[in-house]
Parts: structure tokens; sequence; C-alpha cells
């Protein structure tokens, strides 16, 4: 059975064609520039155990940082990513349960 929208204009809310649809085509669209043809993707991150990490360095270009006493390791290859995608157009959204500040992430990132 096929589904149909009552309103064929609504079509491009549900599912645009310039929405990437697979990991590879997400992260083929955050590495270029955004414009009329790249409309912006958004990274959602969750902080915690990916970047940033009170406990472990999380590879070997893990830097330990200092904020409010609190000690972190940063990793700075997964730093830069975040900054190409950043300086690209797109959007970062930070979700954490981890209770960081804004402040502090601020100050890390």
């Amino acid at each position: 059975m096929e589904i149909k929208l009552k309103d064929p204009s609504l079509e491009k809310c549900v599912r645009n064609h310039f929405d990437p649809c697979t990991i590879d085509e997400w992260i083929q669209k955050s590495n270029a520039k955004v414009d009329d043809t790249n409309p912006p993707v958004t990274l959602l991150l969750d902080l915690d155990e990916t970047i940033i990490s009170q406990d472990n360095p999380l590879s070997l270009h893990s830097l330990q940082v200092f904020v409010n006493d609190l000690a972190f390791y940063v990793d700075l290859d997964a730093i830069e990513a975040i900054k190409r995608i950043v300086n690209n157009g797109h959007n970062l959204k930070i979700i954490t349960d981890a209770g960081y500040s804004y402040d502090d992430v601020n100050q890390v990132l």
C-alpha cells in the first residue's frame, strides 16, 4: 500500500531531496561548504566520552586541560573535525547529561 499526503505541497516538509539519508551522505555534505545546493546539516554531539573525558585520554592526540580545577582530556582530532564542519556553515548542537556547565564547555572547546 502506497502512502500519499493529502496535500502534495507538504511533501517537501517530509523529505527534502537535499536531506542526507545515510551516514556517508551526511559526512559528504558536512565536509562541503553550505550553499544553494548544499543546505546545512546539524551535528548532534554528546560530549561525554566522545571528545571530552574526565577519566581517560580518548586518543593519542588527547590534551589534558583544566577548567575550574577540573581536569578534562580533550580529543584534538575530534575538535578539528568539528571546527571544519562548523566553518563550512553547518550547525552544531551539544547534548549531554554529564552536567557540564555552558561556560566549562565553552572554555574547553
